[in-house]
Parts: structure tokens; sequence; C-alpha cells
């Protein structure tokens, strides 16, 4: 996601001391996936920011999505403000990667006997087990705790309110029979 007015990370022109030319990344990256063809869209302009943006969609071994933010500066955009969410956008893109060594990504699903779901329903955060829920702590990604709740006893469902915590990956470890079970979970606005 790149401002084509972006004077700190330029489309064109002298890039700055420590960064590259926004194009010289993308074409990085389309010589790194083996691109070998695109599709431009123009995303609808709905937000009255002065910005359009086009999503660039280069296929290859590996597909490269650009969003070309025309008339954007350094900036992240974000709905209702602007016609997209980087923040949704980057975690739809990346959601259903997967690091090349787990091991060394320093976020791991713990693996438990229990079978567990955890999911959104609405302004909701649910969770299921097949064996006694004990409590469920919900953190962000920097390690703060955002929620926490005791189950009550013999019970394999839970729901959590979510209030403002739309928007984000969380973490949400849960006791499960005496064994801590942990699941990402993006949680987004309905």
């Amino acid at each position: 996601l790149n401002g084509t007015a972006d004077p700190l990370v330029p489309y064109s022109g002298t890039p700055t001391f420590t960064l590259s030319l926004a194009s010289a990344t993308i074409n990085h990256w389309k010589d790194n996936n083996g691109a070998t063809d695109s599709t431009v869209t123009t995303l609808p302009d709905i937000a009255n920011d002065t910005i359009t943006v086009d999503k660039i969609v280069y296929n290859g071994n590996a597909t490269l999505q650009v969003y070309r933010e025309n008339g954007a500066e350094h900036q992240w955009l974000y709905w209702p403000a602007n016609d997209i969410d980087a923040t949704v956008d980057i975690w739809l893109f990346f959601r259903d990667k997967v690091h090349p060594n787990v091991s060394q990504v320093g976020i791991n699903e713990t693996a438990a006997s229990a079978k567990l779901s955890v999911f959104q329903s609405g302004t909701e955060l649910v969770v299921k087990a097949d064996k006694n829920l004990q409590m469920v702590e919900v953190y962000d990604m920097q390690g703060k705790l955002l929620s926490k709740a005791t189950a009550p006893k013999n019970t394999t469902e839970m729901r959590l309110n979510l209030g403002q915590q739309a928007n984000q990956i969380v973490l949400v470890k849960t006791l499960v029979n005496n064994v801590w079970v942990t699941k990402r979970v993006a949680l987004m606005n309905n």
C-alpha cells in the first residue's frame, strides 16, 4: 500500500536515504514472484478524501497485490474516512499464508487433546470446546489483556462481548480441562 504523493517512499524521483522507491520495491517482488501479468481494478471512490485507490494484482509463482493510493501521502488509510482499510486488506491478504518455518514465527497455536473452536459471531467472541471450559483470556498482539472470563461449571461454550475490539488479530488463551490452548482470531467489524 503506497501513496503516489508519499514524500518518504516516493513512486518516482529520488529515494530517501534509507528507503527505496515504491516502484523499485514493487519490481523486486514482481521479479521474486515470477509475475507474468497483472490486473488493475479501480476501487469505488466513496469516501470524500481526495484519494482514489487502484488494486493491482500480479500473478506468478505467488500473488503480489499492490494498492496504489492515488493522491495519498505517507498515511494509513482506514474505513470510513477512506475507501479502503489498510489493516483489513493486509489481514485478508495474509490470513491464508503459512510461514515456511512455523517454529520461528513466535506465535504457535497450542495443540491440545481438547477440540476447540473460537470465532466471531456479531459482536461476540464465541469459544466452544468438547470438554469443560474453565477460563478464557483475550490478548492483543502486543500482549495487553483485553478480556478475561471464568467459565461457569460444566460448560463447553462461552460468549464474550467484543465491545470496540474489532479489526485486529487477537490471541485467545483458553483453559480447557486444565490445559491451556491458544488460538489466533481475526476480529472484524460487522
